[in-house]
């Protein structure tokens, strides 16, 4: 039963880490965008 846990909870902190990784992922290209748009329009 604790090996299971302990496997459950690594499962769980992968996804977190997986969550976390898309999200900086997806906030770099997005202010990357931001940022080439003003600066066509400037």
């Amino acid at each position: 039963m604790l090996r299971y846990a302990k496997h459950w909870h690594d499962y769980v902190s992968a996804l977190l880490n997986l969550r976390f990784c898309l999200e900086l992922d997806l906030a770099s290209s997005y202010s990357k965008e931001v940022r080439e748009h003003t600066n066509a329009i400037i």
